[in-house]
């Protein structure tokens, strides 16, 4: 009061909510001697990698766009889906619904549903680009390019450290973490010195553990250098991919 003689003090506490999009990732310049940074941008797609399904007829491998029209004028650089691929020509890769083999080199037929599985796919995740795969005889969307490319981050069940732990420089997992990957080419561009098998996880390739891991199809006819291990590979969906 104004005689001075009693005073109320509070106390007053905020739950707030913080961004951390576009704040930079403090594990990259600490291990990088601060020649690499890395913005937290969270990845956009609904998933990293699906399998959207199978065929019973395949041949040899490749990757494009999508297109359900025969007569796309960029068929060369398109994978067309369709369900007749009798007499289809030009494309890049086809899937079909029918087992009459076109005449392309790559291709995934006797897909059931084929039209209505990937145009489902393509349209929910925003995504236009399909790897057809003799191997596994399957069709995938592989989003976890872009994520390779630029630098996304995913939170996943205790994996990667959360944000008070990067900015302490600790790299071991956490209830809140969230995990990106490392670009070997732009840390090459660096003058970085790399790890040429260690796994692409970017908080486990700065580890001081030694963790080699395996190529993956579809992905490696982009960045050759992208490694994961086993368990890796189950996370993120690439299992039957790795090389």
């Amino acid at each position: 009061d104004k005689l001075n003689t009693s005073r109320i003090d509070k106390e007053l506490y905020k739950n707030m909510d913080i961004s951390l999009d576009e704040i930079e990732d403090p594990l990259f310049p600490l291990n990088t001697g601060g020649y690499v940074s890395n913005s937290i941008r969270q990845h956009p797609y609904p998933y990293h990698v699906v399998k959207i399904g199978t065929g019973s007829i395949t041949s040899n491998d490749c990757t494009g766009n999508v297109t359900f029209d025969a007569g796309d004028p960029l068929a060369a650089d398109r994978i067309l889906v369709t369900n007749d691929s009798t007499g289809i020509t030009g494309f890049r890769g086809v899937v079909s619904e029918n087992t009459e083999i076109p005449s392309v080199s790559c291709y995934v037929l006797g897909f059931a549903k084929a039209i209505e599985k990937i145009n489902y796919t393509v349209n929910g995740s925003g995504y236009r680009e399909l790897y057809l795969d003799n191997q596994s005889d399957g069709v995938w969307s592989l989003p976890i390019i872009e994520a390779i490319e630029h630098g996304y981050y995913a939170s996943f069940s205790s994996s990667g450290p959360d944000i008070f732990k990067r900015l302490e420089g600790k790299i071991s997992s956490s209830e809140n973490g969230f995990e990106t990957f490392v670009n070997i080419p732009k840390m090459l561009l660096a003058d970085v010195p790399i790890k040429p098998d260690q796994v692409s996880v970017a908080y486990l390739y700065f580890s001081d553990q030694v963790l080699n891991g395996y190529a993956v199809r579809g992905i490696s006819v982009y960045h050759d250098w992208f490694r994961v291990n086993d368990t890796i590979a189950a996370r993120y969906n690439l299992t039957e991919l790795i090389i």
